[in-house]
């Protein structure tokens, strides 16, 4: 179950247009730039927090409000979006944009172009999935060879393969 689960995820990339998210960073870039306080409002920002952080003591112990601010997050944050999705459609194109457009790395503070993060993300997921298929095409090969040296090895059919690949996944079991 859990490589289909990756394989899905590899997958998505194959819906996602680079072109279509290359024009909404742009779009979001030329956004910035007319509107200096979009990027950024010091005082919505905080009474934004104000709101958001009403019930929430200031002080107390560690685990109080590790319990206290899981339960906000768990109570506010309705739509979770797998991080290949938002990565994609919110981090580079908005998110992670700066005034001046361009991303930063938050290890090195170095400045980088979006439009390029996208590209090089795309072709590494590319890579991954292509990868991945050769991965589980080897799987399905061995599976085969199994099989037949299982059968070739016991001609008498006292051992029994129980083999459900689709079902569960690449997991054999001998009886």
């Amino acid at each position: 179950m859990e490589i289909r689960k990756q394989l899905e995820e590899l997958q998505q990339w194959q819906g996602d247009d680079r072109s279509e998210q290359i024009a909404i960073l742009q779009e979001n870039q030329q956004y910035i730039e007319v509107n200096e306080n979009v990027y950024y409002d010091e005082q919505e920002d905080r009474q934004a927090m104000e709101r958001y952080y009403r019930r929430v003591p200031v002080d107390g112990d560690g685990l109080t409000l590790f319990v206290m601010y899981h339960r906000l997050v768990s109570r506010t944050h309705k739509r979770r979006l797998p991080y290949f999705f938002s990565k994609d459609e919110y981090l580079y194109t908005w998110v992670d944009l700066y005034p001046d457009g361009s991303v930063r790395s938050i290890y090195s503070g170095e400045r980088k172009d979006p439009k390029i993060l996208i590209i090089q993300d795309y072709d590494t997921m590319k890579k991954r999935h292509d990868e991945f298929r050769k991965l589980l095409k080897k799987a399905r090969e061995w599976e085969q060879i199994e099989i037949r040296r299982i059968k070739k090895s016991n001609s008498n059919g006292s051992l029994t393969l129980n083999m459900s690949f689709r079902n569960r996944g690449l997991e054999q079991e001998s009886r």
